[in-house]
């Protein structure tokens, strides 16, 4: 049997192996959290299909932990179906890397929005209130909140953004 030395330190100092582990691991994740998903929901691969407007053979390929042809488009959509929110950011290397020890078929469960508003989640509720207070500015729209049921969207286009981020939130 061939030994294969290995030093992850070494390899991680290489940008294209750095990149392409973390790529083939966000694709299974992917892929695989997509599955748990629909089998949670007790679901066919047709009945997904069905709900996000997508073929059953779309959702047969977004199932292979080996696909990466993801699409925003397509991961709302499903989404949408699944009744939660999508979340896309760019992440620090070490961040990804400790994540990945975490991941199991629970961690990547997840309770639709339907299911933690019948539940009444306190977690949920919080979470509205604290996110429809305040003011925050998204590059060219201004949007304040000073009461759940009182929403203002204004168009302004900020001088400059503060602190020289894009995105601020200020306390109300």
């Amino acid at each position: 049997m061939k030994r294969f030395d290995c030093n992850p330190i070494l390899d991680f100092q290489d940008k294209e192996y750095a990149h392409t582990f973390i790529n083939e691991i966000l694709c299974a994740k992917l892929a695989t959290q997509i599955k748990i998903l629909r089998e949670q929901n007790k679901w066919k691969q047709e009945d997904l299909a069905k709900k996000a407007h997508l073929t059953q053979e779309t959702i047969s390929r977004m199932e292979n932990v080996n696909y990466s042809s993801w699409r925003i488009s397509s991961l709302q959509k499903l989404a949408k179906a699944f009744d939660l929110a999508l979340h896309v950011s760019f992440e620090n290397f070490s961040t990804e890397l400790n994540s990945i020890k975490n991941i199991d078929r629970k961690s990547l469960e997840r309770t639709s929005r339907t299911d933690e508003i019948q539940n009444a989640n306190d977690d949920l509720l919080k979470s509205i209130k604290n996110a429809m207070i305040g003011t925050g500015t998204f590059t060219s729209t201004v949007y304040t909140f000073t009461h759940v049921d009182d929403y203002e969207a204004k168009k302004e286009v900020p001088l400059a953004p503060k602190d020289n981020a894009d995105i601020t939130q200020e306390a109300a």
